[in-house]
Order: C-alpha cells, then sequence, then structure tokens
C-alpha cells in the first residue's frame, strides 16, 4: 500500500509542478506526472518509506527535466 501512496503522490506533485513551472512545454501533459511518479518512488524507496522524502524526489526529478529541457521558469517580459 505504501507504494500505490508514492504512485498517487507523485502524480499529484507532477500536477502541480506542471502548474507551477509555466512556459511552453513540447511534450504531452502526461511527462510531469510519470516524471513525479518516478521521482517518488526513487525518494521513497531512498528515504526508507517517509513521504517526505518521496516528494522531494519528485519535485527535484521533475525540476531536473524542466532545467535540461530548457523550461526551468520562464519569467514574464517588462
Amino acid at each position: 500500500m505504501l507504494v500505490v501512496g508514492w504512485i498517487l503522490m507523485g502524480a499529484g506533485v507532477g500536477i502541480v509542478a506542471k502548474v507551477v513551472l509555466p512556459g511552453r512545454d513540447p511534450n504531452s501533459a502526461l511527462v510531469p506526472p510519470i516524471l513525479g511518479v518516478m521521482g517518488a518512488v526513487i525518494g521513497g524507496v531512498a528515504g526508507g518509506g517517509r513521504a517526505g522524502i518521496a516528494i522531494l524526489g519528485a519535485f527535484v526529478l521533475v525540476a531536473v527535466y524542466a532545467v535540461s529541457t530548457g523550461r526551468a521558469i520562464a519569467l514574464p517580459r517588462p
């Protein structure tokens, strides 16, 4: 049941990251939730089952993906 929680948390984190990180995204809307799930599972396993570490892992993986694709944070022009 713990892994199911990580999956649900990761999908939620991915969706929130899609909203928080504005800008053009060349991929579909499914990529951030999938990355969130992967990060949550990796963080949950590495953190010994703690939910906070799973959430942190999801945020880190989505942020690394955004930076590596050049879509980090689009600041508005003045």
